[in-house]
């Protein structure tokens, strides 16, 4: 049995929601354990309700807010 890592996969938006559905669609698929890994979507002060349209649909993903482009 393979102990795998707990890993971070990290999306970095801004004004790409149209994007968003097809990155988060695949990622969701992924072959990798539940439990072991986590998705973030780093909210790149965005003005196309990216963040909202993710926290609707795609519960699995985790939000960080930046209130600044990087």
């Amino acid at each position: 049995m393979t102990d795998f890592p707990f890993i971070s996969i990290i999306v970095v938006n801004y004004n790409l929601k149209r994007y968003l559905k097809e990155c988060f669609v695949s990622l969701a698929e992924i072959n990798y354990p539940r439990n072991k890994h986590e998705i973030i979507m780093v909210y790149n002060a965005s003005t196309d309700s990216s963040v909202e349209y993710v926290l609707k649909i795609y519960h699995f993903v985790k939000i960080l807010k930046i209130n600044e482009k990087l």
